[in-house]
């Protein structure tokens, strides 16, 4: 049996919370790179509310992109699955910097992932 994650300030503490507070704790959460309360706080069928990853204005993957390494962004994007909606794309226009370049290249990475499983290549031998 695998022990379910219990966040250290307990069920009943995040339970209370509304949909802002929940959406912000995940984005504190996010900072600190604490990816059991992330996931808690996004999925936990012990929550009635769950986080939204695209809260506080795209508070999670803003931070991302002002981070000096890059595990946050990956964990958003390939981890998290984090949507590439118009407003990412609009703060990725409007940045337009290097880490956005990154962002933008893994995104398109993520996809070129998904298509992976479904072709199939046709190798051809050399041999008679």
């Amino acid at each position: 049996m695998i022990n379910e994650y219990i966040p250290p300030l307990g069920i009943k503490y995040y339970e209370d919370f509304n949909k802002e507070q929940v959406d912000m704790a995940c984005f504190f959460a996010v900072g600190n790179k604490d990816w059991q309360l992330v996931n808690f706080l996004l999925s936990s069928p012990k929550l009635s509310k769950h986080a939204n990853i695209h809260g506080v204005e795209n508070g999670a993957f803003r931070f991302a992109l002002t981070c000096p390494d890059n595990d946050i962004l990956e964990y958003l994007i390939f981890n998290l699955n984090i949507k590439k909606t118009k407003e990412i794309e609009k703060i990725l226009s409007l940045t337009n910097d290097n880490k956005s370049k990154l962002a933008i290249s893994l995104f398109e990475t993520r996809e070129l992932n998904k298509e992976l499983p479904t072709k199939h290549i046709e190798v051809k031998s050399n041999k008679l």
